[in-house]
């Protein structure tokens, strides 16, 4: 057992323009796997593409609509408005109490009849001198 030679792997049967056909014949073979390798790379990269596209149209038409409108900064605006307003009624509907407490205690100070004065005293039961 020695050497092989390279002559022996070759079939003895084949000859140089057979070797060629077969060279030519995996050659364009690997040529064909190639290609359809690299087209099944662009599919892949063009699938994704339009996934991605599908994905940014969903969310600009979601910032279109109202809700894609109410982001953290004009939730906190809207929330600090209604929060004055409502401090607002309340300090207002307070003054207007307080305010109505003070005429009955004026009036009951400078009434000169003692049940008129006396009659006043439910409405003051609040006040706290």
């Amino acid at each position: 057992m020695g050497e092989q030679n390279k002559e022996d792997d070759i079939d003895p049967g084949m000859d140089k323009q057979d070797e060629e056909d077969d060279i030519d014949r995996l050659k364009f073979m690997l040529e064909q796997q190639k290609f359809a390798l690299e087209q099944d790379k662009w599919r892949a990269d063009l699938e994704l593409r339009r996934r991605e596209l599908a994905l940014k149209e969903e969310e600009a038409r979601r910032h279109r609509g109202f809700l894609g409108r109410l982001n953290p900064i004009s939730v906190g605006l809207f929330t600090a408005t209604l929060a004055l307003i409502g401090n607002l009624i309340t300090v207002s509907m307070q003054n207007s109490a307080k305010l109505e407490a003070d005429r009955r205690y004026c009036q009951m100070l400078w009434t000169d009849r003692p049940d008129q004065a006396a009659s006043f005293l439910p409405s003051l039961r609040f006040l706290r001198c």
